[in-house]
């Protein structure tokens, strides 16, 4: 992430962002390639200033996802309201996997998996969308007239860490039926795997909510389809909120060299955060308590909070439990101040 002109602030009071440059990275969680399939990619500039983005095509085993027709792929730019569109290479083997995404500004995008067989065509779909720690998604493992429905998860790990997957499966009244599985991915990589596969036979003829956590950032799609027949449909996951809780730790102004105990609790909702500060044994003129509102793109945290106090702002990055991270104070009494944070749930 590249800032520019941030103020800094630490003393867990107030913060104020005064001008960013940030790259946004999005994922295409699956992207399907082999000889009965092919994936269609749009990317679509909604906003008003032009986009300069690149796109990357990963398979599973890590080498470069082939497209159709050789596109420009980086330092691509699109104009307001402006789009692009990719293809993957028709090809006999196996190479389907993810793609990720980096731009100025956020884009919006669909990934569509498209097969012909004897004369149809099936398809569905994927949006693009930032990467997350936790999320949930419905499953259905029972029987229709004539087939039984069967279900793969697909989940992209686009970070430099490896990380494990933890779902858990829970039954319409809030239950947990089965027992919670684990699934191991590492950094730069992606996997797909069928549910009645990894969770055995306890989830036939059931239905309920798949939820899945992780201690790095992934995302996620999950495909439904008949038993020997080509029609399938997508169930796009909800990111949940993975940060939500309390978070406790100490904060270090290096203005004046003090340390002081700080509590957090924070709200997520997909990547919208809100968060209550509290501060124990820092300068009371400075202000014990504050809220602040901000974002998570990736591991990158972003808050702004204006308070009685003052304004400031502040930056982190989220590793597992803990996010560590810098602020500074921009008015109100102890404008100037500036440090460092660290708290873990």
């Amino acid at each position: 992430m590249a800032v520019r002109a941030i103020s800094f602030f630490t003393a867990a009071t107030l913060f104020t962002v005064a001008a960013l440059n940030a790259q946004v990275q999005q994922i295409f969680p699956h992207i399907a390639a082999d000889s009965g399939w092919q994936t269609e990619i749009y990317v679509d500039n909604t906003s008003t200033q032009t986009a300069t983005f690149s796109i990357a095509f990963h398979t599973d085993n890590g080498t470069t996802l082939a497209l159709d027709g050789n596109p420009q792929i980086t330092n691509v730019s699109l104009a307001p309201r402006g789009s692009a569109y990719f293809k993957t290479a028709a090809t006999t083997q196996e190479s389907g996997g993810y793609a990720v995404l980096t731009s100025n500004v956020a884009l919006s995008g669909t990934a569509v998996f498209t097969r012909v067989s004897a004369g149809s065509v099936y398809s569905a779909d994927v949006p693009l969308g930032e990467t997350y720690t936790a999320f949930s998604v419905p499953f259905d493992e029972t029987a229709d007239a004539t087939d039984q429905f069967v279900e793969g998860l697909a989940i992209t790990n686009p970070g430099s860490a490896s990380t494990i997957v933890s779902c858990t499966p829970y039954a319409p009244n809030g239950s947990m039926t089965g027992v919670p599985i684990s699934i191991s991915l590492k950094a730069n990589s992606h996997t797909a795997v069928l549910l009645d596969t990894i969770f055995g036979p306890v989830l036939v003829g059931q239905r309920g909510q798949l939820s899945c956590t992780s201690p790095q950032p992934v995302a996620a799609l999950e495909i439904r389809a008949d038993n020997d027949n080509p029609s399938i449909s997508s169930l796009e996951v909800a990111p949940g909120g993975a940060l939500t809780g309390t978070w406790q730790g100490t904060i270090t102004s290096a203005a004046v060299n003090l340390t002081a105990q700080l509590s957090v609790v924070i709200s997520q909702a997909g990547s919208s955060l809100t968060a209550t500060s509290t501060i124990t044994g820092a300068n009371p003129s400075c202000g014990s308590a504050s809220t602040s509102f901000g974002a998570i793109s990736g591991s990158n945290v972003i808050m702004e909070t204006v308070s009685s106090a003052g304004t400031g702002g502040i930056i982190g990055v989220v590793n597992g439990n803990s996010i560590t991270g810098e602020y500074s104070v921009v008015t109100g009494p102890c404008a100037g101040d500036y440090g460092t944070f660290s708290i873990t749930k």
